[in-house]
């Protein structure tokens, strides 16, 4: 295991031993009685808003490999978005992105240059709007509004910059080294109208799933500030992403209610959050990847890929 492996192992089990330490505290007290709280027209809109934000992920991945949204290949696209992301419940460290790369090459004919080019903008943009907007929100609190909406334009403007240079870096540099080559996926097909318009997309997916869950909260019978709830939201998600647990199971859910108790939320208010938030986003999308992955034929590509990479 290299210095990089060990210290990545080294944070998942301090995050992880954290998490759970919180969450043997207050599961005691759990109670379900907020669930069953919740409304019917809660849950359909929950839904609704689920179904919207699959959609614009299968227009953005569609977005990045083709340069269009109108791809004819939408339907196996989105077979390939759930199937690789089900495969990140069975290990740590975003397993499900090579996976993918490796079923866009077998399903769709995809290079793998190209595959991971898509997947390194696509998750480098999710995390750089995650960050923005917990950075924004902050200064939108403690400074002022217009502070937090420059420090978040900001920060996505360095972002498209590094990409619009990494889009000419061949040009730039025409006999790159071997080693430059392998380091830096391939971009070069992304134009800067391609670029704005997966910030725009990415930026959507993020709100609207930030919307439903401050919808949720309201549902189980808590108040909260839709800025003050969406930093405590985005702060989790990157909580959860940098304990290289699989799906940021314990770390994300922990985070979340305690950022809700900070906001004086009843606890079986943020336990039943926690809860939905994992059936709606975690479960739902588990269920549909694994039926998608029995419909792709996952344990042949799986044998290959593991011979792949061997």
């Amino acid at each position: 295991m290299t210095v990089r492996g060990i210290v990545k192992t080294i944070i998942a089990l301090v995050l992880l031993s954290v998490s759970v330490v919180y969450l043997l505290d207050v599961v005691p007290r759990f109670e379900l009685a907020a669930i069953h709280s919740l409304k019917l027209r809660i849950w359909l809109v929950l839904i609704i808003l689920f179904v919207f934000v699959q959609l614009i992920t299968i227009l953005y991945f569609s977005l990045i490999l083709y340069g269009n949204l109108g791809s004819s290949s939408l339907f196996r696209l989105s077979l390939v978005l759930f199937a690789s992301h089900s495969v990140n419940y069975a290990g740590p460290m975003k397993i499900g992105i090579p996976v993918r790369v490796f079923l866009f090459k077998k399903i769709m004919g995809i290079p793998y240059a190209v595959g991971v080019g898509a997947v390194a903008t696509t998750t480098g943009l999710d995390v750089v709007m995650m960050i923005a907007m917990v950075t924004g929100l902050s200064a939108w609190s403690y400074v002022s509004p217009f502070a937090g909406i420059a420090a978040t334009v900001a920060i996505v403007a360095c972002f498209a910059g590094l990409m619009t240079f990494a889009c000419k870096l061949p040009s730039k540099i025409p006999n790159r080294p071997a080693w430059i080559r392998r380091l830096l996926p391939d971009v070069t097909g992304i134009s800067t109208r391609t670029l704005v318009v997966a910030i725009v997309l990415s930026a959507t997916r993020l709100l609207m799933t930030v919307f439903a869950g401050w919808l949720l909260v309201g549902g189980l019978g808590g108040v909260c500030d839709l800025a003050e709830f969406s930093f405590a939201y985005f702060s989790s998600l990157l909580a959860g992403l940098l304990s290289f647990l699989p799906m940021g199971i314990g770390v994300k859910d922990a985070s979340i209610i305690a950022f809700l108790a900070r906001m004086e939320t009843p606890l079986s208010v943020s336990m039943a959050f926690a809860a939905v938030d994992r059936l709606i986003w975690s479960f739902l999308p588990l269920v549909i990847g694994l039926g998608s992955g029995w419909y792709l034929g996952m344990g042949r590509l799986m044998r290959a890929f593991r011979k792949e990479i061997r």
